[in-house]
């Protein structure tokens, strides 16, 4: 077992962080149950009834989850800041650290505007997502589809592709920035 010395021991009055949560085997027993309880009375709740419970119980979960982290944090919050000479999990400081040491910073981090080709991109998405989508539910339910529900369906399909296309083209920009970047080197950043 490691038992800390006094030199790499954290000094009393300084408190560390966050830690992980822990939980032992009868905790995470008592969870299941739990949650199989839950996911029971749901089903009995019925349609209407069991998302409702659900989301009753996952709103008071959050509250004391949030509740208990702000307790933990305010505790915490007042404590002075390990010295200077110390590493902030306790143990001492061999030697200072260069600013060599880091990875030079990128560009990634910068704001940059939508282009004209994102623009057109996710354009092009909405328009082939709402005429495919739209073509697609009409062909498989060619029997029951009205007016109304094609146009619901085209402009919902459109809606994801303009998503589909917005997300793809940002991709493929951070993407191309990222390459270009890392193959100028280090000399340009």
């Amino acid at each position: 077992m490691y038992r800390p010395t006094p030199e790499t021991a954290v000094p009393r009055d300084h408190v560390r962080g966050l830690t992980p949560p822990r939980f032992g085997l009868g905790t995470l027993l008592l969870v299941v149950t739990a949650v199989c309880a839950l996911m029971a009375a749901a089903r009995a709740a019925g349609a209407v009834g069991g998302p409702l419970l659900l989301l009753l119980v996952l709103a008071i979960l959050a509250h004391v989850a949030g509740n208990a982290l702000g307790t933990r944090l305010r505790s915490i919050g007042s404590v002075p800041e390990p010295p200077p000479d110390r590493c902030p999990d306790g143990l001492p400081s061999s030697r200072p650290i260069r600013a060599t040491q880091f990875a030079p910073v990128t560009s990634l981090r910068e704001r940059t505007r939508m282009g004209a080709g994102m623009i057109v991109l996710t354009l092009l998405g909405a328009v082939l997502g709402a005429a495919c989508g739209g073509a697609l539910l009409t062909l498989v339910n060619w029997e029951r589809v009205t007016w109304a529900s094609a146009a619901l369906g085209s402009s919902s399909f459109g809606v994801l592709g303009g998503l589909a296309g917005f997300l793809g083209s940002r991709f493929l920009q951070i993407l191309a920035h990222a390459w270009l970047q890392a193959h100028r080197g280090p000399q340009h950043r």
